[in-house]
Formats: C-alpha cells, sequence, structure tokens
C-alpha cells in the first residue's frame, strides 16, 4: 500500500516503460543524451569564446534537467522537450530574421542557427510518434553533422587561433 502512495524510482521508472514500444523508449533516451552533449558543447563554446558570464546558464540547467527527466521517461519531460524544442528552432528563425532586417546580410546570423535549428530538427525526429531505427539514425547523423560538426569547428579555431587571424590584414 505505501508504494502506491510514494512509489519508488524502480516502480516509477517501470510504469514510464509500460505502453511505450521499445523503439519509443531508445528514441527518448537518445533524445536525452543529445540534450546534454549540446548543453557540453555549449558550455565549452562559451568558455572558449570567454563568454561564460553571458552564456544562459539557467537555460543550461534546464536542459541538463529536462535530459535527466527524459532519460527516466517520464511523461511531462517529452511535453517539456517539445515545448523548448519548438522553442529553440522558432526563436533561431525569429533572430535570423530580425538580424537582416536590422543590419542586412549577416553570414553570423546563419552560422548560429544552424546548430539551433540542426538540433531542434533531430529532436523532433525522436520526439514526434514512435521512430524506428532508421528515423533515431538519421536524428543522430543530423545532430552529428549540423550541431557538432560547426561546434566543434567553432572550438578548433578558437583554440588554435585560427579564427582571429581570419579577419587580420595581410601584414599582421
Amino acid at each position: 500500500m505505501f508504494e502506491r502512495v510514494a512509489p519508488s524510482d524502480e516502480q516509477r521508472d517501470a510504469d514510464a516503460r509500460e505502453g511505450r514500444s521499445p523503439d519509443q523508449v531508445a528514441a527518448l533516451r537518445l533524445a536525452a543524451l543529445l540534450v546534454l552533449v549540446d548543453v557540453l558543447l555549449s558550455l565549452a563554446v562559451a568558455i572558449a569564446f570567454g563568454n561564460l558570464a553571458g552564456a544562459p546558464i539557467l537555460w543550461m540547467g534546464v536542459r541538463l534537467a529536462m535530459a535527466y527527466y527524459l532519460f527516466k521517461l517520464r511523461p511531462r519531460a517529452e511535453a517539456l522537450a517539445l515545448g523548448l524544442t519548438i522553442l529553440a528552432g522558432a526563436g533561431a528563425v525569429a533572430g535570423v530574421v530580425a538580424g537582416q532586417v536590422t543590419g542586412g546580410f549577416n553570414i553570423f546570423g546563419y552560422l548560429f542557427a544552424i546548430p539551433a535549428l540542426g538540433g531542434a530538427a533531430a529532436l523532433l525526429l525522436l520526439l514526434l510518434g514512435d521512430p524506428r531505427r532508421e528515423k533515431r539514425q538519421a536524428a543522430l547523423w543530423l545532430f552529428g553533422i549540423l550541431v557538432c560538426l560547426p561546434e566543434l569547428l567553432l572550438l578548433v579555431l578558437e583554440v588554435t587561433g585560427s579564427l582571429h587571424r581570419v579577419g587580420a590584414p595581410a601584414g599582421a
């Protein structure tokens, strides 16, 4: 009787898995892993560029908590992840559009929007429906190419100092 009033973690985990296909469980856990990797990459980029004070630490904390609850298969985490994913994608598009309207064409607006849109697209593939193995692989490739690759390249360019030499005059 006590377990019905205050269920243990094992009981909650078993209840969360009940009614879900193995594909859906795998997709939610993969989504949690992708969110965790995204937060760690964002934190690494903020540290490398010396912008840790300007980094959205609260947003990263929310996403870390969301990743944990997604991994634990909590139903509210799915709704939160879906909502935040849609907001992040819409925010990236709105930021690019606002930047283009106010300042003219700026390639950096597009470059910063690519990882946000790639991450949102990969998470939407995993969070919507009952993703089969092929769909999970597509989400993983999409995330790797559009999120990990640009952010890792940015980190390498910043750490090696190559990013600062791009705009430098020939004699410098």
